[in-house]
């Protein structure tokens, strides 16, 4: 069975329905005529919206492996979020149409939560597959295709601020928090029937915190496709996402060091919260924060071996090295490019911490 040509079959024919909408002259034409298409447009709306189910069925390897799969459960996922690309764009031309139509707007408010939805309960599945040290260098989208799908609602939602109720980090932050929260996500197309969205994952403070991260990299892209990064004019701070974050972290265990693997989590947090507090979101305000949040994380700890290190100026031998040679070694870490990931979560605390308290020093704020 060809699924690729089903998938082209299906999708040319709903670019058609997009195609003939976009044709007609609603200026000329009577009440009569105009109801009746826009009444059988919604109609097309619904049904293909009905027909779009939860992917919680399709088998969790294939969110893994979505780049090289040619399994059918491979084009259902594609085919899946095409649709819903699909829907968008026919209520994107509806929206153009109706321009003060409440309804409609509310229709574009729930489909770009359904798709983010889906996108993120991908995403979640990718998370649950790895291990910590495996988040460092691996990204929360399948394939190329649901990066620059979430790249197109990044685009859209912060462009239709008039029409929607929130901007990109708004809807995604709602959708996290909820999920911190452990509570049972429910979206609707329509307020008769509901989906339950489950968005459950074992460790939900530190996916929504690699989330985060790797969306916020792609607002690196210009509108034109191009990498630009923290430079590009599309860049946006979600800095009161990344608070929210810490004090979900906290509250459960993080303070306390009840949680069952504390330090590998924070030896895979502390980098990219590096990343998005000095390369990104930088602020003096914003840097205080992040250093007082990970302090809560240690000092009811200092007295536990989480301390010992392997790595770094402490490691060395005081008989082969003198105070002088220990602090020169020190300073060198500072400006270091890369992170030693053989560190304990301490040591890259203490190396985050220098490496605010120098750039406070240099620009003059010894304060």
């Amino acid at each position: 069975c060809d699924y690729y040509q089903i998938r082209k079959d299906i999708l040319s024919f709903v670019s058609y329905i997009s195609t003939y909408y976009s044709t007609i002259d609603w200026p000329s034409l009577q009440h009569g005529p105009t109801t009746e298409l826009r009444t059988s447009f919604e109609e097309v709306l619904f049904t293909l919206h009905q027909f779009l189910s939860r992917l919680s069925k399709i088998p969790s390897p294939t969110f893994h492996y979505a780049v090289t799969s040619k399994s059918p459960e491979f084009h259902l996922l594609h085919l899946h979020l095409e649709l819903r690309w699909a829907a968008l764009s026919l209520i994107l031309k509806k929206s153009h149409q109706d321009d003060d139509d409440q309804l409609v707007d509310d229709q574009l408010n729930r489909t770009i939560e359904l798709i983010l939805q889906d996108l993120i309960f991908m995403s979640i599945k990718v998370f649950e597959r790895l291990e910590y040290s495996d988040l460092k260098h691996k990204n929360p989208f399948s394939c190329s295709c649901v990066r620059d799908l979430w790249l197109c609602l990044q685009v859209i939602t912060d462009k239709l601020t008039e029409k929607l109720t929130k901007k990109f980090w708004n809807f995604v932050n709602n959708i996290l928090d909820r999920m911190m929260k452990s509570n049972c996500i429910t979206t609707s197309w329509s307020g008769s029937r509901k989906f339950q969205c489950s968005l459950e994952s074992k460790n939900p403070e530190l996916f929504a915190l690699w989330l985060v991260h790797h969306l916020n990299l792609l607002y690196g892209y210009s509108e034109d496709g191009f990498y630009e990064g923290s430079s590009c004019l599309r860049a946006k701070s979600n800095f009161e996402e990344l608070e929210e974050i810490f004090k979900n972290y906290l509250a459960k265990g993080g303070k306390e060091g009840e949680r069952d693997q504390i330090d590998e989590e924070l030896r895979t947090m502390i980098p990219l919260i590096k990343t998005l507090v000095l390369d990104h979101w930088r602020s003096r305000q914003n840097s205080l924060k992040v250093i007082n949040f990970l302090w809560e994380c240690f000092h009811r700890r200092l007295d536990q071996p989480f301390l010992v290190q392997t790595a770094g100026p402490w490691s060395v031998s005081l008989e082969k090295k003198s105070p002088k040679d220990i602090l020169k070694q020190i300073k060198d870490r500072v400006f270091e490019t890369s992170d030693d990931w053989k560190e304990s979560s301490y040591g890259m605390f203490l190396r985050l911490l220098g490496i605010i308290l120098n750039e406070n020093y240099t620009s003059g704020d010894v304060k």
